[in-house]
């Protein structure tokens, strides 16, 4: 039994054992003497064999047969073991044999252009698209992966019924030209006298030929057709024309009023063409579309809307189909893309917008399509808008939560705070501007990249804000935000390099609770700090900045104290005035001031002088007249201890 074959030379090799040579080789991987245990094959063998030597002669236990048996099961396991080794030894070689060719094949083969897109041209497509759209303009076609996609984004920005596009679209991909001669070459290229009975007049299809008119908008045409033929409808179907005239002018799609009222007399059978039988079904309302005649699903959804657009005309006592029922008939079973196109036209809007969260739709497109949506959501419940962030939950309201979370998303994709605030600013048409300005502090609160909003020199300069350039919401009211998201965050140097490039009076205060804290943790770096102090020029802020000075200052600290203004002199009234002044202080400076002067404390009694002395007294007496708390008087009396 063949053990293993090497496939042809156009096929990756693979080992290929029979069952047999299975177990042999599982056999190699047990001990020897139980090799037969797992090989069925020489068990047969050696009974095999074992017929051949019949004669058996008994001495005590021990028999030929038992020997000879022995002998061979030996040499049949060490035949097979051989084979075994031969066979896998030979596929081997084979395979690098192969794989060599392989390889040297490959290395030595010219390697095919590579057609690269650079992520940056995605973005600059996106952004260009987005900055289009505020601009009351239309994105390219470029930016949408198929035609069908483009057309579905283009009507849902027009004002054209569902009716009108799809009528429009069979026009222009089914025809291709409005004209007679392009309708009947259509027909005489599809059709032929074979595929179902056919009526047929002057070698025309005509029941075909008037669908065609009809499914692509050219009523006027289909008059004309129809008067043309008159012979045709009049001899053979009675009334035709009156009852065509007569559901056109329903629907608004003609203006010839029919002079008799009377209406088709005749009920095609089963087995009449199912053109005529179409007719019979939208003159009659009937749901139900004829297999022959409605194809695609372009047709599907047309035929339904005329259906019910014939029940509201002409049978008000029928019940029209939803157009959510419409579309569960179609999900599921269709591509997204068709879906999505069946979504827009049966205006199911919320299924449109989940739709596009397919992965099988591109960046762009899918922003651009949901633009689209949210569009033409905006149009119909322009009560609703502009919405409101956190706003009760409504059908309105959901569709456009979710997209904004699409523009986020796709903005989260751009690094540079200028394409994202591009991509944002798209849904400044459907939402409160507060909500915009959220949006627009997200951006920079992820990126920590502030150029846009300006920019602060060495010297404490500021340049003005681009923000305007990118997306209209107010850069002061972005700074706030941004600035208020740190400071609840605890990341006080983020919120105030943030809130000096908007308002000086935010920035005083996170700039005085800065000071606040590094006075408490006994911090006294001033690292990016001194510019911004000097410039904003406050007194209770160089007070502040003066202590930090003297905490972390070298050599003679003395007039640094002076100049904070926090020690009087050794005067019972220059006491009570400071402590007066103290109690004036908002409460967060008057919670510093203890630790403060622990600071000074600690620096006057560092070096034993008759001025060091003199501050030391003043500043003792000044906190037993704030009775700050018994453990700061300890701890100053500790510090000062050598003065003392």
């Amino acid at each position: 039994m063949e053990l293993l074959r090497i496939l042809t030379e156009d096929e990756f090799p693979v080992k290929t054992y029979s069952m047999a040579g299975i177990e042999i080789e599982l056999s190699l991987k047990n001990t020897a003497q139980e090799i037969h245990n797992y090989h069925p094959e020489l068990d047969k063998k050696i009974k095999e064999t074992g017929r051949i030597v019949r004669k058996v002669e008994e001495t005590g236990t021990f028999t030929v047969d038992g020997l000879l048996d022995g002998i061979f099961q030996k040499k049949m396991i060490e035949y097979g073991e051989q084979l075994a080794r031969a066979s896998i030894e030979e596929f081997d070689r084979k395979l690098k044999e192969k794989f060599v060719k392989k390889e040297k094949f490959i290395l030595s083969a010219p390697k095919p252009k590579e057609f690269k897109i650079r992520k940056e041209d995605f973005a600059e497509m996106i952004v260009n698209g987005c900055v289009d759209l505020t601009r009351g303009k239309t994105v390219s076609e470029n930016n949408f992966s198929s035609a069908m996609l483009y057309e579905s984004y283009e009507f849902a920005l027009s004002s054209k019924t569902p009716i009108d596009f799809l009528t429009e679209m069979h026009l222009k991909h089914v025809i291709r030209d409005r004209s007679p001669e392009s309708v009947n070459k259509h027909v005489q290229e599809r059709y032929h006298r074979g595929m179902f009975k056919i009526d047929v007049y002057n070698s025309r299809f005509v029941f075909i030929e008037l669908y065609y008119y009809i499914r692509s908008g050219m009523y006027r045409e289909a008059e004309e057709f129809v008067e043309q033929n008159e012979g045709f409808f009049k001899e053979v179907s009675r009334n035709f024309s009156v009852s065509l005239f007569k559901w056109l002018g329903s629907l608004g799609f003609s203006a010839k009023q029919p002079r008799h009222e009377t209406c088709w007399e005749e009920a095609p059978g089963p087995n009449d063409d199912p053109f005529k039988i179409f007719f019979f079904n939208i003159f009659t309302a009937d749901p139900n579309p004829v297999k022959e005649v409605i194809l695609t699903i372009e047709d599907f959804l047309w035929y339904q809307l005329i259906i019910n657009k014939t029940i509201e005309a002409s049978f008000p006592q029928k019940k029209k189909m939803p157009s959510e029922e419409i579309f569960s008939m179609l999900s599921g079973v269709i591509t997204s893309s068709r879906l999505l196109q069946a979504a827009l036209v049966l205006q199911q809007w919320r299924s449109a917008i989940d739709i596009l969260h397919d992965d099988s739709f591109k960046t762009g497109e899918v922003l651009f399509l949901a633009y689209a949506v949210a569009k033409k959501i905006k149009e119909e419940n322009l009560q609703e808008f502009p919405v409101k962030r956190g706003t009760a939950a409504t059908k309105t309201t959901e569709c456009i939560n979710l997209f904004v979370r699409m523009v986020q998303g796709v903005s989260s994709l751009f690094l540079r705070p200028a394409e994202r605030l591009n991509v944002i600013q798209i849904v400044a048409p459907f939402v409160m501007n507060d909500w915009t300005e959220d949006l627009a502090a997200e951006v920079f609160i992820s990126s920590e990249n502030f150029t846009v909003l300006g920019c602060i020199d060495e010297k404490g300069r500021k340049t003005a804000s681009t923000l305007r350039e990118y997306i209209e919401v107010s850069s002061s009211a972005v700074i706030q935000r941004i600035s208020e998201y740190y400071v609840h965050s605890g990341e006080l140097d983020k919120a105030l390099k943030v809130s000096y490039l908007g308002s000086t009076k935010k920035t005083l205060g996170i700039l005085t609770q800065i000071l606040v804290e590094k006075i408490k943790k006994k911090d006294f770096g001033t690292q990016g700090l001194e510019s911004l102090v000097k410039h904003l020029n406050n007194a209770m802020l160089d007070i502040l900045w003066t202590i930090i000075l003297v905490g972390g200052a070298t050599g003679n600290i003395c007039a640094l104290i002076r100049r904070t203004g926090l020690i009087p002199t050794a005067e019972a009234a220059s006491v009570l005035k400071k402590a007066q002044d103290i109690a004036m202080l908002s409460p967060e400076i008057r919670a510093v001031i203890p630790s403060a002067l622990v600071i000074v404390a600690k620096r006057l009694g560092e070096c034993v002088s008759d001025e060091h002395k003199e501050l030391g007294k003043s500043l003792l007496l000044l906190a037993g007249v704030l009775e700050v708390d018994k453990t700061i008087i300890q701890e100053i009396v500790s510090e000062i201890s050598p003065l003392l």
